[in-house]
């Protein structure tokens, strides 16, 4: 991937957990920057979901670390859209396609290449570091 590719990667990376975190339901408090940099580093408020769900699963189909956290966007996404979607003004229906999408097109890359891309998506955060 050339560094315009990794670039946007990154950006619509950054962009989708943004709006993820406007659309999900958590605290008026936690809608900020410092939530996406936490989600990005080490899965923030989805971590503990994910760890819930993955002791559930077979252990062949367990998965860990960034790709549980994205595998999480993307069903929580399909699951509002399935739900409510068209009951769901315009403007939220794009958000919830626009952060599952980014999130799947990050578990579609290769292992090295996702690094880089969830690397380069947090130093875009650097200024937000507590």
């Amino acid at each position: 991937m050339n560094i315009s590719g990794a670039t946007k990667a990154s950006a619509d990376l950054l962009a989708g957990v943004i709006l993820y975190v406007l659309l999900e339901d958590i605290p008026e408090s936690e809608r900020s920057l410092a939530t996406v940099q936490s989600i990005l580093s080490d899965g923030g408020i989805i971590r503990a979901r994910t760890e819930a769900e993955q002791r559930h699963r077979d252990k062949d189909e367990r998965s860990e670390g960034s790709k549980a956290v994205f595998e999480y966007i993307v069903a929580r996404a399909r699951t509002i859209l399935e739900l409510q979607g068209d009951a769901m003004p315009m403007w939220q229906r794009i958000g919830w396609q626009t952060a599952g999408q980014a999130a799947q097109s990050y578990l579609n890359k290769a292992p090295n290449e996702a690094s880089g891309v969830l690397s380069t998506a947090l130093s875009f955060l650097a200024l937000y570091r507590n």
